[in-house]
């Protein structure tokens, strides 16, 4: 769909579809993304449907969005993507059921490790009963016990990290340093929108010796000059097109993450519903 200028329903449809292209969220542990795309399909269409409310038979918005509450049906109504999906968070509940025995622990000390070690073990016995009925399981059980002989001395040893947070610290720390010299903090989004100039620029940059990385790998820059400049001005407008709309993505990914889908959503319809009275006042 091609968005007109300045045309508020435009880009809430268009806000609509981002939405549907990804899920991320900022809270570990990240919870299920396949189980929370389904359940992001379910809100998008549930705002689609309201919006068709608002639309008059005449608008020329209504065939766009009963295509997407369309599309969006086959996915949310199919039988067995509903299975899976199920399926999904029973396996998500097993896993969080061993995360807690792993981090729910306050203190440490040859006592705690035995109360801890008796937990999984209780867990892998019942992994260990389910598996034989569920394949899935037997992977469970199969990391349990490769892993086994080494997963408790944490909690008995002070000296024995139980995580890498510790290691992450210094990245994070790495990271604010990062935004204070770049603006962004994350270091993969700086690249996508800056990556491929800043690579340009530091490959024509002169070193000491008056050479570029070019021209110490023996490449004959003016060459590579001449093929830059063959570059055409759509190619060059195309490119510049992407990259924006790439930056938009992430903004938008960003905002939803930090407000929540629903909210956002509900933002929306907020907006295309004053749209709407807009032009019928018109």
């Amino acid at each position: 769909m091609k968005l007109k200028k300045n045309d508020k329903l435009d880009e809430v449809i268009f806000s609509f579809c981002c939405l549907l292209l990804g899920v991320t969220t900022m809270q570990a542990p990240f919870e299920l993304y396949y189980v929370e795309l389904y359940k992001r399909y379910w809100e998008v269409r549930t705002a689609i449907r309201k919006c068709i409310k608002m639309c008059g038979l005449e608008s020329e918005y209504l065939n766009i969005l009963f295509e997407l509450d369309e599309l969006l049906s086959s996915v949310v109504t199919d039988e067995s993507i509903k299975m899976l999906v199920n399926e999904l968070k029973d396996y998500y509940h097993y896993f969080k059921r061993l995360c807690d025995i792993l981090t729910d622990v306050k203190d440490k000390g040859k006592t705690v490790r035995e109360e801890v070690e008796k937990k999984a073990r209780r867990f892998l016995t019942e992994m260990k009963t389910k598996s034989r009925n569920h394949p899935e399981f037997k992977k469970i059980v199969t990391r349990l016990e490769k892993y086994w002989n080494g997963l408790f001395y944490t909690y008995e040893f002070n000296y024995i990290p139980s995580t890498n947070n510790e290691l992450e610290g210094y990245i994070k720390d790495f990271k604010r340093v990062w935004k204070r010299i770049t603006g962004f903090y994350n270091v993969n989004r700086w690249i996508s929108f800056h990556g491929p100039f800043a690579v340009y620029m530091f490959n024509f940059r002169k070193n000491v010796n008056g050479q570029s990385p070019f021209e110490v790998l023996g490449l004959d820059t003016s060459t590579i000059n001449v093929i830059f400049r063959e570059v055409s001005i759509e190619t060059f407008k195309n490119e510049r097109v992407k990259q924006m709309e790439l930056r938009e993505t992430y903004r938008l990914r960003l905002k939803v993450n930090q407000i929540g889908a629903k909210e956002y959503l509900g933002s929306l319809v907020k907006t295309f519903e004053n749209e709407i009275e807009n032009i019928k006042r018109s």
